[in-house]
């Protein structure tokens, strides 16, 4: 007897099997045996997915996906298995995985408390196996809560630091740019300096305070230059240099929990809004003192283009008049005192004038 040649075996095989198929009623799956004829076909025969579909009796969407997955086929439900036992529970339990969000790390529900307090409070009947398995699906799928943020005129302000690269005498140079957003308006100044030392601090805030005005409280990462110690919650030890500059403007300040950067979201998008924008390409500029002023040009050009609100930004604030002139006026405290620039730290006299730090040489007031 002659032997037949295995494409018509390979046919003969597929076609039984989906008359096996089709008379059980089930959805179609071929076996891991057809995708292996399926895969000869196409990468040793070189065959067509058309013309293996149309042996085979499959469609090309099934010879797809036999020639790119060989693996063994996994079934799906197409509806999944009802929940008869755990289901009427569980908007409870994402209820208090919700409500788990806002309370202390390690007083928050487990499965196991979840199980107890399903079974005193709700009379639940299944096992802990059940609870576990739905509060380990649930638990990925419980968003962050988030608080919509409305801000007052003058009422508060984000500051950051961050680094990019400029072209300064001819040389490719790392330059350390602080940011000074106010939260109302969204108008800002970035102030390019060497470093990011407290005294670079001082200097950002000083030139963001004349130049926008003074917010009745700043928001911050817990910088080094301003915070000595993290203590527990929203607590901070500061430095002593950092709290006299604080006294000296009036201003309240707060931190971010660690981690958590986006709690002053407005400023951590603004340092890549401005590397993205402002710097690119790399501007060429002989000093500092013309690269902030390229960044002052940018900040205004910005302010007057930039719409938030239907406005733009040097405008947003009122329905008439000028907006940010008149909120500064009459909300943001003006700069009416020097502050002796001077950080109490690392310093040395230099005669009766000056105070030497790091880089500077800064007048003694």
């Amino acid at each position: 007897m002659a032997i037949e040649n295995g494409t018509t075996v390979a046919a003969r095989l597929v076609t039984r099997c989906e008359s096996d198929i089709l008379a059980k009623g089930v959805e179609e799956m071929i076996t891991v045996d057809q995708k292996e004829i399926i895969r000869r076909e196409y990468f040793l025969n070189r065959r067509s997915m058309r013309e293996i579909a149309r042996e085979l009796h499959h469609g090309r969407s099934v010879i797809r996906k036999a020639i790119y997955d060989p693996g063994i086929p996994v079934y799906k439900r197409s509806v999944p298995a009802p929940k008869r036992t755990i289901g009427p529970f569980v908007e409870v339990i994402q209820q208090w995985l919700q409500e788990d969000k806002q309370r202390p790390t390690k007083q928050r529900h487990t499965a196991k408390r979840i199980y107890e307090r399903l079974r005193q409070e709700y009379g639940y009947q299944g096992s802990d196996r059940t609870v576990r398995r739905e509060v380990r699906g649930l638990r990925g799928k419980i968003p962050e809560s988030h608080v919509p943020q409305t801000y007052q005129p003058a009422d508060g302000g984000t500051f950051d630091f961050g680094e990019a690269y400029v072209l300064m005498g001819g040389r490719e140079t790392k330059v350390h740019l602080g940011f000074l957003r106010l939260d109302y308006s969204s108008k800002y100044l970035v102030v390019a300096l060497p470093s990011e030392r407290q005294e670079a601090l001082f200097e950002c805030h000083l030139r963001g305070f004349a130049y926008l005005g003074v917010p009745r409280r700043m928001r911050y990462d817990n910088l080094k230059p301003a915070v000595h110690k993290i203590l527990t919650g929203k607590n901070r030890e500061e430095q002593a240099a950092w709290v006299s500059f604080r006294s000296h403007f009036l201003f309240e300040s707060e931190y971010v929990t660690p981690g958590r950067g986006q709690e002053k979201g407005g400023v951590e998008n603004l340092v890549g809004y401005v590397r993205r924008n402002f710097l690119v390409p790399l501007p060429d500029v002989r000093d500092f003192a013309e690269l902030n002023a390229y960044l002052l040009d940018c900040c205004e050009r910005d302010a007057g283009e930039r719409q938030r609100f239907g406005r733009t930004v040097q405008s947003s604030g009122r329905r008439s008049g000028p907006a940010w002139g008149g909120c500064r006026r009459s909300c943001l405290q003006p700069v009416s005192r020097l502050w002796p620039r001077s950080t109490g730290a690392n310093k040395s006299g230099s005669g009766a004038t000056g105070i030497r730090c790091p880089r500077n040489m800064w007048a003694a007031w």
